[in-house]
């Protein structure tokens, strides 16, 4: 299974002083994917998201936990194609058409825009999951689960 980090799981497993539970059961599971051959995937808007809200906050030991992570495996780091933001624009119209935005108008909208990157890779319902810590918006979009949800992967 491909396994999708959407910017709060990704914080908690990038998180380089775990000081709560919840970070270390996180990062427990994150491991055990891995270790279960499970392939994890961190798609490029939610390292932005996660990063710019690290830069703010002056912790430079997160962003260089947060590289670290990114690129210790090959192929984990998924760039944002431009077909990834033509699919997420769609998404994003269709969304609003039917009357269920996943942010206000003149927001960037992240989960679209991850849901975008999901989308391009054309992989079956079977194949991936998004793992989140909320799936309200997501779900609309791609197949996404709460990461406690996800232990019958392991």
């Amino acid at each position: 299974m491909i396994v999708f980090l959407d910017t709060g799981i990704l914080g908690f497993v990038t998180n380089p002083v775990p000081k709560s539970m919840l970070t270390y059961a996180i990062k427990r599971w994150c491991i055990a994917l891995e270790t279960f051959g499970h392939q994890i995937i961190v798609p490029e808007i939610c390292d932005y998201e996660l990063r710019r809200e690290l830069l703010r906050l002056g912790k430079g030991d997160a962003v260089e936990a947060l590289d670290q992570f990114n690129f210790r495996v090959p192929n984990r780091f998924l760039p944002i194609e431009q077909s990834a933001m033509q699919i997420a624009a769609q998404e994003w119209a269709r969304l609003r058409m039917i009357g269920k935005p996943t942010a206000s108008s003149a927001s960037l909208d992240g989960d679209v825009i991850l849901a975008g990157q999901v989308l391009d890779q054309q992989l079956s319902l079977r194949e991936y999951v998004v793992a989140t810590t909320n799936v309200q918006h997501l779900d609309q979009l791609v197949n996404a689960k709460l990461w406690t949800d996800l232990e019958n992967v392991l």
